[in-house]
């Protein structure tokens, strides 16, 4: 059975931030798992293979892949235009 890691030893592994891991994982682009998910502070754990499992199936970079939730996360925005009035 495989053991539950740390954000610490995912940074490691994959050879980032703590800070990027977990910006990741709340963007759903590594799995993460909560061990308390009712809590206002997480404290995630991960299993290596599913994070490794995750990133091969990213066909485009990570940088690539935050761009482009980046792009929708725009469009999805309110438009500012015209005083925030339609039309």
């Amino acid at each position: 059975m495989e053991p539950w890691v740390t954000p610490e030893m995912i940074a490691e592994h994959l050879g980032t931030e703590v800070r990027h891991v977990l910006d990741l994982t709340r963007r759903g682009i590594i799995p993460g798992r909560p061990l308390d998910p009712a809590a206002e502070r997480k404290q995630w754990r991960y299993k290596k293979s599913e994070v490794d499992d995750a990133m091969r199936g990213n066909s485009t970079k990570v940088e690539d892949k935050n761009a482009t939730v980046e792009r929708k996360m725009a469009a999805a925005a309110p438009s500012h235009r015209n005083g925030g009035k339609r039309g």
